[in-house]
């Protein structure tokens, strides 16, 4: 009699441990997608564009995103992608900026490119314009205006 007690509630346990609700999993954003994320209080939460890839192992888990916006000011540092699941607007490639990725809340869909190389176009003018008005070198040490060699003869 004892042994079906106890073989009840043993029953009963393991249906309690299927109904227990886990954590939910890291988001993983990948280049090119749109997110909702958090920016913080003052930037609220709105739909940015991922720019850099997932963090490896040995690297800090941020994320580089450009939020989408509604002030349009017509210049050469904004991104036009006309979604559905966007308001009116633009993609405002000054205010890029590294976010944790916790603070990623859903995945809305994918940017609005013709190839799948304009958003690694888009981030080359984004260093293009950063080196020539603030004197920035690119990845490879040379000045967008021309790769002079460092030694002058």
């Amino acid at each position: 009699m004892r042994i079906c007690y106890v073989i009840a509630i043993v029953a009963l346990t393991n249906v309690f441990v299927c109904w227990t609700r886990w954590k939910k999993k890291m988001p993983r954003p990948a280049r090119g997608e749109i997110w909702r994320v958090d920016l913080g209080l003052t930037a609220k939460v709105r739909p940015c564009l991922v720019m850099s890839d997932y963090p490896a192992e040995n690297e800090l888990a941020l994320i580089l995103v450009i939020p989408h916006t509604t002030a349009v000011r017509h210049n050469r540092w904004e991104f036009v992608c006309a979604k559905p699941f966007l308001k009116p607007g633009l993609f405002h490639l000054q205010q890029i900026q590294p976010i944790s990725l916790s603070r990623f809340e859903a995945k809305l869909g994918l940017a609005c490119f013709e190839d799948a190389a304009s958003p690694l176009r888009a981030q080359r003018n984004t260093e293009r314009n950063l080196s020539l008005n603030f004197g920035i070198r690119t990845r490879n040490g040379c000045n967008p205006r021309g790769c002079r060699s460092r030694t002058r003869r």
